[in-house]
């Protein structure tokens, strides 16, 4: 079997180059598709994406902002259908480990919370640059009424921990 090495980089210009000529051809895409990026690079810190999309946008998402806008399943639970989706808390410090290509939609991408199941599709990255900070308003308000924190907890509760004497008492 032969197998190719191709990198990211090399198959979104294939893919560029497929929606130009489908564009030519006078071929309709869905709305979906129409947006794609033309470039992803992962910071030196590994802090997030800079995404630059066939529209002219480009875009810096955050490891955290990625991270807690995750489609993956396991983000979307409820207990019941009534409860409200309890927003993924104490993400500040994740860190972008991993990036990897899922066929011509999207880019699945690990976290240094060894979270990696959510699948990012073009669409979702774009609408994550476009509607950042009115999404951003919401994630925080809905932190807020949950009583979470973007700050990762650090294994003791702060109310709980009263230090008395020098010595410290649940």
């Amino acid at each position: 079997h032969f197998f190719a090495v191709i990198t990211l980089k090399a198959l979104l210009k294939r893919f560029a180059t497929a929606m130009r000529a489908a564009g030519r051809w006078g071929l309709r895409l869905a709305s979906a598709s129409a947006v794609f990026p033309l470039s992803i690079a992962c910071t030196k810190g590994k802090t997030g994406l800079r995404v630059k999309f066939n529209t002219g946008e480009e875009f810096f998402l955050s490891s955290e902002w990625l991270r807690v806008n995750s489609q993956a399943a396991d983000q979307t639970m409820r207990l019941s259908a009534e409860d409200p989706i309890r927003p993924v808390s104490g993400k500040r410090d994740v860190l972008i480990t991993g990036i990897e290509k899922t066929g011509n939609y999207g880019v699945r991408l690990d976290f240094s919370d060894n979270h990696g199941t959510g699948i990012y599709t073009w669409g979702h990255l774009h609408k994550l640059g476009k509607d950042k900070w009115p999404l951003m308003r919401e994630y925080i308000n809905s932190l807020r009424k949950f009583h979470l924190s973007r700050t990762p907890r650090t294994g003791r509760r702060r109310d709980a921990a009263k230090v008395t004497g020098g010595a410290e008492t649940p």
